[in-house]
């Protein structure tokens, strides 16, 4: 009679534990702000790279997949070529998003497996005798947690940044970044940056670089947190239609002049 009772009272805990648990394993909240996170980055990316322009890849609902660790959380869904890294902090998600690579092609599973690997086998710089070197090491993912929710395409609006035309709260700190970090471009003449309309949470604002009457192309400035903003180095080829989106929702202009002038 005991253990019958004792079986009863097990049965009726566990029952009460999954009703107490969502039916993912995320956090209400902290998935709540993903789905609204998601849809914002689905239009940002349409709207600087026309990436949803065939009706084929929007997939009207799909299933988006994360992978919860300590600190972070990793966004994939390849139907939708997404792959993002938020931070995690509590119950809220470190805003904006990273974008991380994907491969055309690659099943969730795939997708998975490659970014379980990277973590594993990061690369740092060290400096020994004068001289950085660049070393790997085996670093313990530890315990993470995967889970799946449905989430349904959004309509493909501009985002938020373009459409209210807003003043950003860093943009000053984004000017000072844009002038340092481009400096050592100036020495091929003096620089003009038209910067276009941003918001908080996009994961990069892409520039448009000239000089003179020609256009260098475009270079991409990605939030690091707390107003720092980092360059990738690399000055992309003309590339017209964003040139375009860049001019038609131009936000300031930079001047960064030659400093042997």
């Amino acid at each position: 009679m005991m253990t019958s009772l004792f079986v009863t009272l097990l049965h009726g805990f566990l029952l009460v534990l999954t009703a107490t648990q969502p039916p993912n394993g995320l956090n209400p909240v902290v998935e709540s702000q993903l789905r609204e996170q998601v849809a914002h980055y689905l239009r940002w990316k349409h709207f600087w790279s026309h990436l949803y322009s065939r009706p084929e890849c929007r997939k009207s609902v799909t299933r988006v997949r994360t992978l919860l660790f300590e600190k972070d959380i990793i966004v994939l869904d390849a139907d939708l070529c997404l792959a993002l890294r938020f931070g995690v902090s509590g119950d809220s998600l470190q805003l904006p998003a990273s974008e991380l690579s994907n491969i055309a092609g690659e099943t969730n599973d795939q997708a998975e497996r490659r970014f379980l690997l990277a973590m594993e086998k990061r690369e740092s710089i060290v400096v020994r005798n004068g001289k950085a070197e660049m070393i790997r090491e085996v670093v313990e993912i530890g315990h993470y947690e995967r889970s799946e929710f449905e989430f349904a395409f959004p309509p493909l609006d501009p985002p938020d940044s373009i459409r209210t035309q807003s003043i950003p709260a860093d943009l000053e700190q984004f000017k000072a970044a844009v002038q340092q970090q481009l400096a050592k471009e100036s020495r091929k003449g003096e620089l003009e940056v038209v910067v276009p309309h941003y918001g908080p949470f996009d994961p990069a604002v892409y520039v448009l670089v000239r000089s003179g009457e020609a256009n260098l192309g475009y270079c991409d400035f990605v939030p690091m947190g707390n107003g720092v903003w980092l360059w990738s180095g690399k000055l992309w080829p003309d590339y017209p239609a964003r040139r375009k989106r860049i001019e038609s929702n131009e936000l300031c202009r930079i001047t960064i002049e030659d400093p042997e002038q």
